[in-house]
């Protein structure tokens, strides 16, 4: 019998979670390439970038999102590197069937989430996707506290797959995941580029430790602890030490938020 959310995103995760099969806790997942070979991101930026400035009038919306947002990009490929280490990648339970088997499954999630959302998240869609999910059971501690990192990973992978459509001559520099490809639609690739952009930011500014309280249900007792010992991994992330945190403080002020000339979106 199906339950009854008032969200239809907590719906949309309920019916995700009574079909999909995962691993138990001592699995360990698959490499993807997006998070292996992240590094290369940063010359497909400078490429697209490049060609986004030699860009095609009909090509003009996307070009300008990347043109106009390069840095948001720049800074989630430094934050899925320093927040996703590999001992803490190893933690993630795999898919156990189907395309996406061995492949993380709070991936899976992630991408299952932008597309619940209309590629449109919040902290209330991620909170009620989580909600609906957990009916059938509890996420792990680490995979709640990777969800952000791993809700990059899918922006990012929509975001070369993309621009790729858009810009033939420059094409994506990772294979993109099975689960990306078993979510991801053909269609108005302008769209995807900008919503890709305009959500890693929105990323970046949900309160996550807030999500990881409320959608936690393990112990009371036992998450506040796991929390301060995952929080100081790794230590490198403190305020003012982050990479990431020093570029944006550095990045010119129209990087700080996604925009478009032409868009409000």
């Amino acid at each position: 019998m199906a339950q009854s959310f008032a969200d239809p995103v907590a719906t949309h995760a309920w019916e995700t979670g009574k079909t999909l099969d995962f691993g138990k806790r001592r699995d360990r997942p698959r490499s993807i390439a997006t998070w292996a070979s992240i590094d290369r991101l940063e010359p497909w930026i400078k490429r697209a970038m490049e060609a986004a400035g030699h860009a095609d009038p009909a090509l003009s919306s996307a070009a300008e999102w990347v043109l106009d947002n390069g840095y948001q990009v720049q800074r989630a490929m430094l934050l899925v590197r320093e927040d996703l280490p590999r001992g803490f990648y190893a933690r993630l339970r795999p898919v156990r069937s189907g395309r996406p088997a061995g492949e993380p499954r709070i991936l899976l999630l992630a991408h299952d989430l932008l597309l619940a959302s209309h590629f449109q998240l919040s902290r209330e869609n991620v909170l009620a996707y989580l909600d609906g999910y957990q009916a059938h059971g509890a996420l792990d501690i680490a995979e709640l506290w990777a969800f952000p990192t791993l809700l990059r990973i899918a922006c990012i992978e929509r975001l070369v797959t993309g621009f790729a459509e858009s810009f033939s001559t420059v094409p994506a520099p990772f294979r993109v995941s099975e689960s990306c490809k078993q979510f991801i639609q053909a269609g108005d690739s302008a769209d995807c580029i900008a919503r890709a952009i305009a959500n890693l930011a929105v990323i970046s500014n949900i309160a996550w430790k807030e999500v990881f309280d409320e959608a936690s249900q393990v112990d009371k007792k036992l998450a506040p602890r796991m929390f301060r010992k995952l929080s100081n991994w790794p230590a490198k992330l403190a305020p003012g030490k982050s990479s990431a945190v020093a570029l944006e403080r550095t990045a010119p002020a129209r990087f700080r938020a996604p925009v478009s000339r032409t868009s409000s979106r």
